[in-house]
């Protein structure tokens, strides 16, 4: 058993397919095709069959994936055991991240993240563009995931990340919505003076949402009549949905709901995000890591675009094992 090759069981497993497969582990078909008929050669028996186009494991195809999840994981653990007695300190990594998306990041990569840092301990700080600077300026976090505000301490850099499109919402009681929700790139657009007249739920003025969305209102020839405001996004998106007003929204937070639809506005505006850190300040192991989570986590959401720079390329080629990011290595 060639402990190096067993995530090719794995790949395949997980996709039921050989081309998807190696595509996921970057190799070649042919390859992944000859390591299956060798490995069924030794074991005398087949590994997996095929339903539907689709490759499922037998039963003892079964049984030695299960064993290659536990040898693997042994491997992981007795890397991680090693890691500590080199390092057996526990230390600190204090992470800006906003209450609602930042929150469900760090939940989401915790147990990888510690998987490969087990000494490292991530204490995440709650807070809004603004607060984070603050943050970060008075050294009691060491980076911060944040949206870009237009306006930026002079004591801090930013390394842009992705971008994303912000739509207007609308209850669906309103006159002008015709429509259901579907897909960013299928929501009709309005032209935004048509709601020159209605109430509108706005992001709090000091936040990144609110500067983002001002050249909307600007082209519109209009100053939207504020019935509500908040810098919480969950809690304006409730509002909306009440039928308290229209209101600007990142497509991140379009859901299915019979209460509210969506239009896109004509020359939109977009909610770019990036980690803030001192100037001066040299990314550690652990916090570039913590960054290619992030670009991991988010790059099948169809609603950003990544804003692949040289430093993100970086990140890729040093943590990209799974290589998921491949197309865009061969960019």
């Amino acid at each position: 058993m060639n402990t190096k090759q067993l995530p090719y069981i794995l790949a395949i497993a997980a996709t039921g397919s050989l081309s998807k497969a190696s595509k996921q582990l970057g190799i070649s078909q042919p390859a992944l095709s000859k390591y299956i008929a060798e490995l069924e050669h030794q074991t005398g028996m087949e590994l997996f069959f095929t339903q539907r186009k689709r490759l499922y494991p037998t039963p003892a195809g079964k049984v030695y994936i299960e064993a290659a999840r536990e040898i693997l994981g042994i491997q992981t653990r007795t890397r991680d055991s090693i890691r500590l007695l080199d390092s057996p300190a526990v230390t600190e990594l204090h992470v800006g991240i906003s209450p609602h998306r930042g929150a469900l990041f760090i939940a989401h990569v915790f147990p990888k993240f510690s998987q490969y840092f087990p000494q490292i301990r991530i204490i995440p700080h709650e807070g809004y563009s603004s607060s984070l600077q603050d943050l970060l300026v008075q050294e009691k976090i060491d980076l911060a995931l944040s949206a870009n505000t237009g306006t930026m301490n002079p004591e801090l850099q930013s390394l842009p990340l992705h971008s994303e499109e912000i739509v207007l919402a609308v209850p669906s009681f309103h006159r002008l919505v015709r429509h259901s929700y579907d897909t960013l790139s299928t929501l009709p657009y309005i032209d935004l003076a048509e709601f020159r007249d209605t109430s509108f739920v706005m992001p709090a003025p000091d936040s990144a949402l609110y500067q983002a969305v001002q050249p909307l209102f600007s082209r519109a020839g209009f100053q939207p009549l504020t019935a509500f405001s908040s810098p919480n996004i969950i809690m304006a998106e409730s509002m909306i949905r009440s039928g308290v007003g229209v209101g600007p929204l990142p497509a991140y937070y379009m859901v299915h709901s019979p209460e509210i639809s969506y239009f896109r506005v004509y020359q939109p505006a977009h909610l770019n995000a990036g980690i803030l850190t001192r100037k001066g300040h040299e990314l550690s192991e652990a916090e570039r890591f913590l960054i290619f989570l992030e670009l991991e986590y988010n790059a099948e959401n169809p609603n950003y675009q990544i804003n692949w720079s040289p430093p993100l390329l970086d990140l890729v080629k040093e943590f990209d094992y799974a290589h998921h990011f491949t197309q865009y290595m061969e960019d």
